[in-house]
């Protein structure tokens, strides 16, 4: 059957935009993910698939107003339009870079409805209330192959939390995030390939515990060390 043919004369306006709910489909996905240790967990694996054949270190930051992980990686221009399509299952086209930025990269938004990331001479700002992406005239790692993600805690019941749901983010939420996680990640590094090592920073604790986990690595096993921040 062919295309219908008609004058815009036919039309009583310009017609209005089609809109896809982005905040709607972001809500849905959430519900896929049980906490915050599968949040981390799709974090660590995003890493862990953007290697391209490096060892890459990773290292998790627990601060008063942000969640940060940086490694040693470095954003393509691939990776750049995948992660803008926050609402797409985009990874299931590359079976190559199976987390890599797609669905599971939504998780993130159960704890944020702001987050910057800063790459190898890229800076950009993501903000779900105005669903705009910002880039930074000045990027904070120029040079250095390292990639940087910040995720400002939320807060407070803002408009997206409403939309999307999520966690409203106490310092005893923080806590609680922490410990979950090192009950769990022990038994969730097994599926990595080219991570070395996790390290991962709290403000206020007093002591450090190291795990490792056994890899089917070209190198012995991966350590993941907790380190106080003073």
């Amino acid at each position: 059957m062919g295309e219908l043919s008609v004058s815009e004369d036919e039309f009583l306006d310009e017609g209005e935009d089609y809109i896809v709910n982005i905040y709607g489909n972001i809500g849905e996905k959430l519900k896929l993910y049980s906490g915050f240790d599968s949040m981390i967990r799709e974090l660590i694996q995003n890493s862990d698939d953007s290697a391209d054949g490096q060892i890459v270190d990773v290292d998790i930051f627990f601060n008063e107003d942000t969640l940060v992980l940086k490694n040693n990686t470095v954003f393509t221009e691939r990776d750049w339009e995948h992660i803008k399509e926050i609402s797409s299952g985009n990874k299931k086209n590359d079976p190559n870079r199976a987390g890599r930025f797609g669905i599971g990269f939504t998780s993130v938004f159960k704890i944020c409805d702001t987050l910057n990331i800063h790459s190898k001479g890229i800076s950009k700002k993501l903000d779900l209330n105005t669903l705009k992406w910002n880039k930074y005239r000045t990027p904070r790692h120029d040079e250095k192959n390292i990639t940087e993600f910040e995720f400002f805690w939320r807060t407070e019941n803002s408009n997206v939390h409403k939309k999307i749901g999520g966690d409203i983010v106490t310092p005893q939420k923080r806590g609680e995030y922490l410990n979950k996680l090192m009950k769990s990640i022990d038994n969730d590094l097994y599926f990595l390939k080219n991570i070395r090592r996790i390290r991962i920073y709290e403000k206020g604790i007093r002591q450090c515990a190291t795990f490792s986990v056994k890899l089917s690595l070209p190198f012995s096993s991966c350590f993941l060390i907790i380190v106080p921040l003073l």
